[in-house]
């Protein structure tokens, strides 16, 4: 009855039942707005307007294909507006389906959107993205229509920075003024500058000349270099030299870098450093205040085990650019799991049930970097990913695609100020990196909507957003709404996953770690695993004594040293000591088995006293280590005699030290 209620009214009351869904929607009533909107449609023909809510909603949780068939059949409806069109291309780029995206925006008019900055700018962006060429023109008109918008400005620099080749020969040199150029003009201490278009929107306050304008007419044809005679009469003669003459496409790049802090200087997205006289102490200064920023929020993450998604907002870059720092720099930390073996035990019998998993795109980046992605299929019947963490590695690679990588690093660390170039070869690794996340997910997982996502108010979806992100969030969603559990690792987002949504997870050890039991990994290459995880600065990774052995083994057969980084494990306080001092006396133990010279025995045995007493008290920890030693070696006496022995010297030289460093 409601229904039939709703549809007869909806010609009579329209206006206000638009106006309610569009405010149901913009206030963070999605989930209403979604099942009022549908309720209306009833499955039949989409209504302007409320359809355009339910389609948004279906965006909003990930269910891409719904959406974008409603946002076609709304563009059918009402050709004219382009937005829909704009929004199913976006979705099909969103989903790696390029012809269906090229084909949708190429069968928009642009009688239909060439009077909208907004809309212009937009099929822009997706001409770059899509690699389709004719970017500047859409930009440029953009930018005329929209000159007050701080958002154009950005836009158009960014296009203009990452134009296809295609697009080069609207920007190369030109010679003669002609139609699409700037000139410059000088007479004494006066300075001119006219932009000479053929077109529908020119403003003669921003220095742009009509083909027809009188001024214009005098100076088509001209060269850099003459002299140009604006007016000759008896009273006042008017003579100017041409300086120089520009395509109208980067005299307006020039115009917004250099005067858009100027404009708009509460807008941080762009800043301007002169330097003068060959003075950088302005860019220094600039650089102090980063690292200061970031040393703060790095310490801030090791103390509190933070998400990455907070520490990536708190130093201004992105969760990928956070990762893959972490890992390739020796001070970064990865916290994955707690560490406790309660947690683990915990851990494996989740994973012993599990059927289907939600895979967190720290998982993903983790199990991609041991290379070992191809396993889950052989273990799991089904994986499954929300869409926001596909959007994450498209949004990427369309960035990393469009040329918006460094060329080279500048930046301060703990030793001072470094400048690095980023080599072609180092660019492609990481982009075949990341196209490898996204193939897998593409072929062996389920990308699905997220309805729960719909019932969070604003308020509470931007504050699960600002903690989690945006991938992190929807997957912790789905895993509560599926009952799965969620293959994460990132020990603040489990830890929050747990408490706020009561949400289950496991890290890459606790799988390696079935995968192993389960044959699926063989013994080898879990230790290998696990040694490329604490090479990569991922913390309270569990090491035993005879995963070390085997490291040492490996060490020697490849003439290789991983065992002292591997034995940063260990350390305090990141360690249990108690753990630590354990694995330790097994590893000395195993040690003096081995078949090895006593010296590199006792070189061993040095390391293991560096490793198990760094961060710790060292009386202490070396009275339990020797505690420890006592049964381990009940059947080799004499070789205890000299391992006590040398844990006296060691300890003996390590107080001469300190006692030298005091002085």
């Amino acid at each position: 009855m409601t229904r039939i209620f709703l549809r007869h009214y909806t010609s009579y009351v329209s206006s206000t039942l638009r106006n309610y869904i569009v405010s149901l929607f913009n206030s963070g009533s999605r989930n209403e707005a979604f099942k009022l909107a549908r309720q209306l449609r009833a499955g039949g023909k989409p209504i302007p307007v409320i359809s355009e809510a339910e389609a948004a909603a279906l965006e909003y949780m990930g269910d891409l294909e719904q959406a974008k068939d409603l946002y076609i059949a709304l563009g059918d409806a009402e050709p004219e507006n382009v937005s829909y069109s704009i929004k199913a291309a976006i979705i099909e780029l969103r989903r790696t389906n390029i012809e269906e995206a090229n084909a949708l925006i190429s069968g928009i008019p642009y009688t239909y959107y060439k009077d909208d900055p907004v809309a212009l700018m937009k099929v822009a962006e997706i001409r770059a993205a899509l690699k389709m060429g004719e970017v500047l023109p859409l930009a440029y008109r953009a930018r005329q229509l929209g000159y007050s918008r701080e958002d154009t400005h950005l836009t158009y620099i960014k296009l203009f920075l990452n134009r296809e080749s295609m697009d080069n020969s609207l920007i190369s040199r030109v010679d003669e003024v002609q139609k699409d150029t700037t000139v410059h003009l000088v007479r004494g201490t006066e300075k001119f500058r006219f932009t000479i278009l053929d077109g529908d929107l020119i403003d003669r306050q921003r220095e742009e000349l009509s083909l027809q304008d009188n001024l214009a007419k005098k100076l088509l044809g001209h060269h850099k270099g003459d002299v140009v005679t604006i007016k000759d009469t008896p009273l006042e003669q008017l003579a100017y030299k041409i300086t120089d003459i520009q395509s109208k496409y980067v005299s307006a790049f020039q115009e917004s870098m250099s005067n858009f802090t100027t404009w708009f200087p509460d807008n941080a997205a762009l800043n301007k450093f002169e330097v003068k006289n060959q003075d950088v102490s302005g860019i220094l200064r600039q650089l102090d205040r980063h690292h200061a920023r970031t040393s703060e929020a790095l310490a801030a993450y090791r103390t509190n085990r933070m998400p990455l998604a907070v520490l990536a907002s708190l130093i201004g870059r992105s969760y990928l650019e956070v990762w893959t720092g972490m890992v390739n720099d020796r001070q970064g930390r990865i916290f994955a799991s707690t560490g406790l073996r309660e947690d683990a035990t915990d851990e494996a019998k989740m994973i012993s049930t599990a059927k289907e998993i939600i895979l967190d795109i720290s998982g993903l980046l983790t199990l991609s970097l041991l290379k070992l992605t191809d396993r889950l299929p052989k273990r799991f019947d089904k994986i499954l990913v929300s869409q926001s963490t596909l959007d994450l590695l498209t949004e990427e690679l369309v960035n990393l695609q469009d040329g918006r990588t460094p060329q080279a690093i500048m930046g301060r660390g703990e030793k001072g100020y470094f400048y690095y170039d980023v080599s072609q070869e180092q660019r492609d690794a990481w982009i075949e990196f990341l196209q490898g996340m996204r193939d897998f997910l593409s072929n062996f997982a389920t990308v699905i909507p997220v309805e729960r996502s719909l019932k969070l108010t604003a308020e509470s979806a931007e504050q699960m957003e600002g903690l989690l992100g945006a991938a992190g969030a929807t997957s912790v969603l789905a895993a509560q709404e599926r009952s799965v559990p969620l293959f994460a690792d990132d020990l603040g987002l489990r830890k929050l996953a747990q408490l706020e949504w009561q949400v289950s997870s496991f890290c890459t050890q606790s799988l390696l770690a079935d995968l192993q039991s389960e044959t699926v990994i063989s013994d080898d290459e879990y230790k290998k695993a696990v040694r490329q995880l604490i090479l990569a600065n991922y913390r309270h990774v569990g090491v035993s004594a005879n995963d070390l052995m085997w490291m040492l083994r490996d060490d020697q057969s490849h003439n290789a040293n991983t065992l002292p980084r591997v034995m940063h494990a260990l350390h305090g306080p990141e360690c249990d000591e108690d753990s630590a001092i354990g694995v330790g006396a097994d590893f000395t133990r195993l040690v003096w088995l081995e078949t090895l010279f006593l010296q590199e025995k006792l070189s061993l045995l040095d390391l293991t006293l560096s490793t198990i007493t760094k961060g710790r008290p060292i009386p202490q920890v070396l009275a339990k280590f020797k505690r420890d030693l006592k049964p381990r070696f009940a059947l080799l006496p004499l070789q205890l005699l000299v391992i006590l022995e040398n844990i006296r010297l060691w300890e003996q030289q390590n107080r001469l030290k300190k006692g030298l460093v005091g002085e």
